[in-house]
């Protein structure tokens, strides 16, 4: 089964999040601090959320036996570990043509032990844990493919150990220490050393609207039209808080999931 519009808002988010990324210098200031890109972080969200409904979608009960959890931890790892290595090799490959002259010899020897934890983590997977302690990862934003795997995992063993009308259980299990983990440390935008959390999170409500999707409640197609305004009050709503502040944690926290 396939969700065309899901595509559309997919690719939508995707370059938006590119956005996000790009340095000041590469596009018009005016441009650059407009909320819709510096507040675009939160489709990280959406990612995770559509990655749980799409997972729950066509593995919810095909997950029976240990060889059902090793055949779907396979096919994921198959599916987004060559990227990931391929971009590593990318980035080690610019670090070391820019050390490539001998007045920058030492430059590149110092920059590979500083990256020497960060490309254990980003191979290992761990960049969205504590488990090396930088969890920076040599190229930062792929915290959310550790987060992914992780996610995986944890869902396909809620699968592997639960029946099938005690999976909901299961899961919202789970998500109330993550969100009681926020609420004590103040934070959702967690990246990196506790990506893993915020990513669980919203993958595992993805479990809840593929079971959403299954009931009979009819939604009204015009609704489609308040997707992208609501988004982008979102996000302007969020522009509006200091950008660390508690207050703005706790806001995203009650609704950008929700939102999504």
């Amino acid at each position: 089964m396939k969700y065309h519009k899901l595509d559309g808002l997919r690719g939508l988010f995707s370059i938006l999040v590119v956005l996000f990324h790009f340095d000041v210098a590469f596009m018009p200031k005016s441009l650059f601090q407009q909320a819709w890109i510096r507040e675009s972080y939160i489709l990280v969200d959406f990612f995770f959320i559509l990655s749980g409904f799409v997972i729950a979608l066509h593995y919810t009960n095909r997950i029976r036996t240990g060889k059902d959890f090793f055949d779907f931890m396979r096919r994921r790892f198959k599916r987004i570990y060559p990227l990931l290595l391929f971009t590593t090799i990318i980035f080690l490959i610019n670090l070391c043509t820019n050390g490539f002259t001998i007045f920058k010899y030492t430059y590149f020897i110092s920059s590979l032990k500083s990256q020497y934890t960060n490309l254990l983590e980003t191979l290992l997977l761990s960049n969205a844990t504590p488990m090396l302690g930088t969890g920076y990862g040599v190229n930062y934003p792929s915290w959310t493919v550790s987060g992914e795997m992780i996610s995986y995992i944890i869902f396909a063993l809620i699968c592997l150990a639960s029946k099938p009308r005690m999976k909901a259980l299961f899961i919202g299990i789970v998500i109330i220490p993550c969100i009681f983990f926020m609420l004590y440390n103040k934070t959702y935008f967690y990246n990196f050393t506790w990506g893993f959390v915020r990513g669980l999170l919203c993958f595992l409500l993805g479990y809840f609207i593929h079971q959403f999707n299954q009931t009979s409640i009819p939604i009204s197609p015009w609704m489609e039209w308040l997707i992208l305004p609501a988004i982008v009050t979102l996000m302007y709503a969020l522009n509006s808080f200091e950008p660390n502040a508690p207050s703005k944690q706790l806001f995203a926290l009650l609704t950008v999931p929700l939102t999504f």
